[in-house]
């Protein structure tokens, strides 16, 4: 009750000490929200294994936030990285954990294993269905795009 109560000799006290603690409050509740929120979202798994990705392609929905789930199942530290989504991750041997990316504009980005390069690279390919265009293969792509989605395409959960 100390920092409750206001003393004669040390008037103040409670005030200086409830600031901090407030804060403290604060930082520790922003940081179990984006934890909580990243179960809710869709998740693509990705193994590390030894200088090779696997799958070494990942196809996303463009415009929504993901969630990449990594296990290290080689018997050597990995980095999971990726330069355009300001991604990285450094795990050892055995061990998982996710990275969440933000919503991406239709195109290829480039991933890889920054300890095992030039062998471990990979691609994230975020499609946008809604704009294939043109030409005999442009319904049959979106269908294929949306069907690669739906049903999982390469290491969705």
């Amino acid at each position: 009750m100390l920092l409750l109560c206001r003393t004669a000799d040390r008037p103040g006290l409670a005030g200086r000490h409830l600031l901090p603690l407030a804060a403290l409050s604060l930082m520790s509740l922003f940081a179990v929200v984006p934890q909580a929120a990243a179960g809710d979202l869709p998740s693509y798994t990705l193994t590390l294994r030894d200088g090779r990705l696997v799958p070494p392609e990942l196809r996303v929905r463009a415009g929504e936030r993901f969630k990449i789930v990594l296990h290290n199942e080689g018997a050597t530290p990995v980095e999971f990285e990726s330069r355009r989504l300001r991604q990285e991750k450094v795990m050892g041997p055995g061990v998982s954990s996710f990275v969440v990316v933000h919503p991406l504009a239709p195109g290829r980005y480039d991933i890889f294993d920054e300890f095992h390069l030039p062998e471990a690279q990979g691609v994230i390919i975020a499609l946008d269905p809604t704009q294939a265009s043109g030409g005999p293969r442009g319904e049959d792509a979106v269908e294929e795009a949306e069907q690669g989605l739906t049903e999982g395409g390469a290491g969705h959960e």
